[in-house]
């Protein structure tokens, strides 16, 4: 027997690698930065469903790996806590941590040029 949370994660692995819409990509203001890396809030809207996520990111991070700065371990990397958030019209809100949270952060940027 499928879940609600089950459910929502099919749909999203359908239908978002399929989909050619952009994503909104804004700095996070509100998670304090940790040396070079700072937080960027990543939010697709694709068939009726909003994915919303926080990821660590550094600028230059080839360049700032080569000089050894610290935050560059924490590039690429889920917010630790925070999972990805799911709101869809008629299967609810549903948020995800751990592998499955990974497995749609996957889906939602295969293919896409970040």
């Amino acid at each position: 027997m499928f879940t609600r949370h089950d459910k929502i994660k099919e749909r999203i692995m359908f239908f978002v690698p399929n989909q050619q819409q952009g994503c909104e990509i804004s700095k996070n203001l509100s998670i304090k930065p940790v040396d070079v890396s700072f937080v960027m809030t990543y939010k697709y809207v694709i068939n009726n469903m909003e994915i919303v996520y926080n990821k660590w990111f550094v600028e230059s991070f080839e360049l700032a790996k080569s000089m050894n700065l610290l935050g560059c371990d924490q590039h690429d990397k889920l917010v630790s806590g925070s999972g990805v958030y799911v709101s869809t019209k008629d299967l609810g809100v549903a948020t995800f941590y751990g592998k499955d949270a990974l497995d749609i952060i996957n889906a939602c940027e295969s293919g896409r040029s970040m």
